[in-house]
């Protein structure tokens, strides 16, 4: 069973449901029947697998979804009764906008915020404004340790309730790996040259405030650090 949990209006513009591609339909494929969505003028089409309605919500059931076009969903999707995360804002630092500073950089084949000669004692904030409705945060980001740190920890910080509360933290020390492979920066190998975050936490608020930061201490020429692919999901 698929459950598709969405807000419908029977409009052309309908919030909830879009359908987008040059024919506006979706073909939903079931066991012996196929199942399709459409718009005419301004009319939305159900096919024959509804399997009820509630208000504000259409339960389908479907074991697949296949298409060209594609599907969004305004509110959320939730499969078998649970509630989907929902990508809500993805950053590559290509152009960074918005932190406190927005200065990239490239290592190896990674574009990162801040990086090698750019972030050491530092910290770098942004707010996330007018999130959907939500009870739960997810952030997706990679923390790349640069160079030659002794030691020291990184971390990220979320604003809750007024405050930055540490919320990851993930020490490194540039010898403990042994044989290490420069991957950019100074002559010093990068022997954890990514840390991943997959973090998640309550919170219900329009805005998300984040930070990173390190507790180094010399120069970003000698030790420095960046964040990549940063994301940011709700549900």
């Amino acid at each position: 069973m698929i459950f598709l949990s969405v807000q419908l209006s029977l409009s052309l513009d309908a919030s909830g449901l879009t359908l987008s591609g040059l024919d506006a339909e979706l073909l939903l494929n079931q066991p012996n029947h196929a199942f399709s969505i459409f718009l005419e003028g301004s009319t939305l089409h159900l096919g024959q697998c509804l399997e009820y309605e509630e208000e504000e919500n259409i339960f389908l059931n479907l074991k697949e979804i296949q298409g060209d076009t594609a599907l969004e969903v305004e509110n959320y999707i939730s499969f078998d009764g649970m509630q989907q995360w929902k990508l809500v804002h993805i950053e590559d630092f290509s152009q960074p906008i918005g932190w406190s500073d927005n200065r990239n950089s490239q290592c190896g084949d990674v574009i990162m915020l801040g990086g090698y000669c750019q972030f050491s004692d530092y910290e770098v904030k942004k707010t996330f404004e007018n999130l959907p409705q939500h009870t739960q945060v997810k952030i997706v980001a990679n923390f790349h340790f640069i160079d030659a740190w002794i030691g020291e920890t990184g971390y990220m910080k979320v604003n809750i309730d007024g405050v930055f509360n540490y919320v990851w933290t993930e020490s490194y020390k540039a010898g403990q790996a042994g044989f290490g492979v420069n991957v950019c920066g100074a002559h010093h190998p990068e022997g954890k040259f990514v840390a991943p975050i997959d973090l998640m936490i309550p919170h219900s608020e329009k805005n998300l405030h984040v930070a990173f930061g390190a507790t180094l201490e010399e120069d970003p020429c000698d030790e420095s650090w960046g964040v990549s692919m940063f994301q940011i999901f709700v549900r």
